[in-house]
């Protein structure tokens, strides 16, 4: 972990018990850590907030640069955008309580599958009181 750790690249290293209360198990398919890549909240050249170093691939394989990634710990990164149009949803309303999982639930909601089945964190938003009283 010290390699890591020391990295001026690297911003935080989680690892034991910082995994399993992400919901993951250390060692588990050979799981060491997760490396969240050093960034910045401060708007970038675009105008757009946070900057994030992404990992170039090992030499000999297609670089993916400008195919995104999963996102790490900045705060531009953890609060995707979610535009919906359909049933249930209220035009021009803006959810400050949804969340990144909450997005799954409403899509399978607007596809008409259902929520049963394995436990899913989140809520579909459609028809969602707050939601209700944009209208």
């Amino acid at each position: 972990m010290a390699f890591f750790q020391a990295a001026a690249w690297a911003d935080a290293v989680l690892h034991g018990e910082a995994l399993r209360r992400l919901g993951q198990r250390p060692g588990a398919d050979g799981l060491l850590c997760i490396v969240a890549m050093r960034r910045r909240d401060a708007p970038n050249a675009h105008g757009l907030p946070g900057l994030v170093l992404v990992a170039k691939p090992a030499t000999g394989k297609p670089d993916r640069m400008g195919c995104g990634q999963h996102g790490g710990l900045g705060a531009a990164e953890q609060a995707p955008v979610m535009v919906a149009d359909g049933p249930g949803f209220a035009r021009g309303v803006s959810l400050a309580d949804a969340s990144p999982i909450d997005i799954a639930p409403s899509i399978l909601r607007f596809l008409g599958r259902g929520l049963e089945g394995p436990a899913m964190d989140g809520r579909a938003l459609q028809g969602s009181a707050v939601m209700e009283q944009g209208a």
